[in-house]
């Protein structure tokens, strides 16, 4: 019986050093795993646009870099932020490369936008894509004494809307309300049956709503006066954080007497 307990004891102890050292060495606060993040190439991992969130680790003063794939006349939202604290020396930047990268895109930061990441090792960034291509974004830590482990997600806050109509003397209203203390502009997009488009640009106020109508009688927004009997699909994209504007619409008309009144859904592509 000794030695059967003696032998149970060494097998143990055996196998508990070979567990650990087949256990995985740590990296970072929370032992997250760094991919090859630190390279603007095609060895940077592609992040799927889904408004899904994921956690990656930061060195100290580092630079991690990531893959996109964007489509043209859609607008993205790009945020990342450390939820276990703020920054120790510096902040986090994010950039919009270009294919190749072969230098910045056009993007606009909106940090303080509700809502707000400022005064924490976070940013934001929101851009209208002008065509199909994949970029690069570029997470840039100033951060000299700690590093992070942070969550990173990229939106498609293009906004859809399956229907609108002038037909049979129907017209269709659209209501667009912003939900931040920023002015936000936007493009509204309407696009026949037929692949036809039609395109406003507006300033929604900060904390109000824009009202536009499509109408084929005279009655409809400016740029949006269409001829009787077509109908279409719609868009809206804007510079701004995820949920920034909410829309709402509905068809209305006089028919046989009475009028009637049909609401058509607005929403994103992903749920955000």
């Amino acid at each position: 019986m000794k030695k059967l307990g003696l032998l149970t004891i060494c097998l143990l102890l055996i196998n508990s050093m070979v567990f650990a050292q087949a256990r995985p060495a740590k990296q970072g606060k929370a032992g997250i795993k760094p991919l090859n993040y630190g390279s603007c190439d095609s060895t940077a991992p592609l992040v799927n646009i889904i408004g899904a969130g994921f956690e990656d680790f930061m060195p100290v003063f580092g630079d991690n870099f990531v893959q996109v794939n964007l489509k043209a006349g859609h607008s993205y939202s790009a945020e990342v932020w450390d939820p276990r604290g703020q920054y120790a020396s510096g902040g986090l930047f994010l950039y919009l490369i270009t294919a190749g990268c072969a230098g910045l895109d056009n993007f606009t930061d909106v940090a303080g936008m509700d809502p707000d990441l400022t005064n924490g090792f976070s940013d934001r960034i929101s851009w209208v894509q002008a065509s199909d291509s994949l970029e690069f974004i570029h997470i840039s830590s100033f951060d000299t004494v700690a590093s992070h482990n942070y969550n990173m997600r990229v939106v498609d806050t293009t906004l859809n809307n399956s229907r609108w109509s002038t037909v049979v003397g129907f017209s269709t209203h659209y209501g667009f309300l912003n939900t931040t203390e920023w002015d936000i502009g936007g493009t509204l997009t309407l696009t026949e049956s037929g692949g036809t488009q039609h395109v406003v640009t507006f300033t929604i106020p900060a904390g109000g709503e824009v009202f536009e109508v499509v109408a084929g009688d005279g009655s409809g927004s400016p740029g949006l006066n269409l001829p009787p009997n077509l109908a279409g699909s719609a868009s809206f994209v804007f510079v701004g954080a995820a949920g920034a504007i909410k829309a709402d619409g509905y068809f209305q008309a006089v028919q046989n007497g009475v009028f009637v009144i049909v609401p058509t859904a607005w929403g994103p592509k992903n749920n955000q």
